[in-house]
């Protein structure tokens, strides 16, 4: 910079600071310029100094609160991120995002403006809606669902859908818990060992198989019921006195043995064993 114009500049700051100083004494005697007063002109002077003296960081910019960015040398207004904008922070009216904005800057040392939009998942309604690429709540495709690795977005709803598991390892219930169409399938047992009433239920097809019995002291129906094939038979006799249909009814391999006659006094002849002969 010339000399000249380094004593220019210097006249000039002398003269602003003049006319500040002789402003605020007018303010103070009650002759008020403006109806801002003394603040009007603190505006006006730091408002030429900025300009004369330009900015080098967003510090710099403190003449007008409308410009706080700095940016090659001069002040802007904008935003720098979503926090500079009014409510960011807002959940949107859909569609019209009336209500909720976001900084459109390429990056956080870049100037942009605010613009109605959402600007992070939070500002959408409903627990499984995004804010996509173009600040609109509602997914477009899978890579914008980020609930789960394997996430996709419905296109007829546009709401993104997070499976419960992806892959067998996110099923952890049981040991042998599985991962199907996106939900945790878990058996009921893995092996024999997981089933225990009776003891010797096992493991079929991932459902325990529970006998009726595993030996004939669990079959209590009759002092002669015993188990065969994890099931309780219960004869219908054990001895003889079980029988009373006649008097001479008899057990026979744990059956009721019914006799047509015990004696002659039964039939109208004789009685010949158990039946009546002519």
């Amino acid at each position: 910079m010339h000399f000249q114009e380094c004593v220019g500049r210097l006249w000039l700051l002398v003269l602003l600071v003049a006319i500040f100083q002789g402003s605020f004494c007018l303010a103070e005697e009650g002759n008020n310029l403006t109806e801002e007063g003394p603040g009007f002109f603190v505006k006006i002077f730091l408002g030429i100094i900025q300009t004369l003296v330009g900015c080098k960081a967003d510090e710099g910019c403190f003449a007008d609160p409308e410009k706080p960015f700095c940016s090659d040398n001069r002040c802007y207004g904008g935003c720098r991120v979503d926090e500079d904008c009014d409510c960011f922070d807002e959940v949107c009216n859909v569609p019209g995002y009336d209500n909720c904005n976001y900084c459109d800057a390429a990056d956080s040392l870049s100037i942009g403006t605010c613009s109605p939009g959402c600007a992070e998942d939070s500002n959408c309604a409903g627990e499984d809606v995004t804010c996509n690429a173009e600040n609109e709540c509602g997914c477009t495709e899978d890579s914008e669902c980020q609930g789960t690795i394997c996430s996709t977005c419905s296109l007829e709803t546009n709401i993104c859908s997070n499976p419960e598991c992806c892959s067998n390892d996110e099923c952890t219930d049981s040991a042998c818990s599985y991962c199907e169409n996106g939900t945790c399938v878990n058996p009921e047992c893995c092996s024999n060992d997981d089933c225990s009433d009776p003891p010797c239920s096992t493991c079929v097809s991932d459902t325990c198989v529970n006998p009726e019995c595993c030996s004939n002291d669990e079959c209590t129906d009759s002092a002669c019921s015993y188990c065969v094939s994890d099931t309780c038979v219960n004869p219908e006799c054990c001895t003889d006195n079980d029988c009373s249909d006649t008097p001479c009814s008899t057990c026979v391999s744990d059956t009721c043995v019914n006799p047509d006659c015990c004696s002659n006094d039964d039939c109208n002849n004789i009685c010949f064993l158990g039946f009546c002969v002519l």
